[in-house]
């Protein structure tokens, strides 16, 4: 691989040319407190009712519990209305009471038919 200087390449690569307004670097803390929810294509009352469907669903209750404390280390020790998400673990978080899978709501059962 050569170096060439940014004048003399035909094509500039995005990087380079994509710089930050300001010098200074965004923290950590400063991304924490970014509003997922805001973001989602989803109506503000829709958000509401799955934070409520959410909240009265036992098997979700129990899922959350296990996200905000720690998940057993063994299959064999998750309660039986979890277990599905066991395989699924590390990518389940909680914003606003709302449990996603990455970038995806999960949506409790009561909503379920609705969505569809």
């Amino acid at each position: 691989m050569w170096y060439k200087r940014g004048k003399n390449l035909h094509l500039a690569d995005t990087l380079s040319r994509a710089y930050l307004p300001t010098s200074a670097l965004p923290t950590g803390a400063e991304y924490e407190h970014i509003n997922t929810t805001a973001l989602l294509p989803v109506s503000t009352s829709r958000l509401q009712e799955t934070q409520q469907a959410t909240e009265s669903d036992e098997a979700l209750r129990i899922l959350k519990n296990a996200i905000l404390r720690r998940w057993p280390e063994h299959h064999g020790q998750v309660p039986s209305q979890i277990t599905p998400y066991f395989s699924m673990r590390d990518k389940l978080t909680i914003q606003d009471g709302i449990i996603f899978r990455r970038q995806r709501i999960i949506i409790p059962v009561s909503l379920q038919h609705d969505m569809k």
